[in-house]
């Protein structure tokens, strides 16, 4: 595993190799056109989101509960450099409408 262009052995990182594989591998992303959609997405779903503004980019991240109580990235979004903080709350909030958000952090 890299991070900050340096390798990391797993005894020294907090999340195991094995277990980000497990969670990358054969998973599927939400298209940006179903959220668009009248129909509810249904799962167990888990919001992140981290914004910036002129220097750093402001992303969203949605994790999906999978019945084995793993969980799986089903949306990495990235908005524009100096996208307005009124319109990332806005793609949250048709996100919370349309899907069963457990938490958002």
């Amino acid at each position: 595993m890299e991070y900050e262009a340096e390798f990391v052995e797993d005894q020294n990182s907090f999340f195991k190799q094995d277990r980000i594989r497990e969670c990358t591998e054969d998973y599927y992303l939400i298209n940006e056109d179903q959220l668009k959609t009248e129909d509810r997405i249904i799962g167990n779903y888990y919001l992140g989101a981290d914004f910036g503004k002129k220097v750093d980019y402001s992303v969203i991240t949605l994790l999906k509960q999978e019945p084995d109580q793993n969980h799986r990235l089903t949306l990495l979004k990235q908005f524009d450099l100096g996208t307005p903080y009124t319109d990332i709350v806005a793609f949250i909030q048709r996100l919370n409408q349309k899907l069963d958000i457990s938490k958002a952090t």
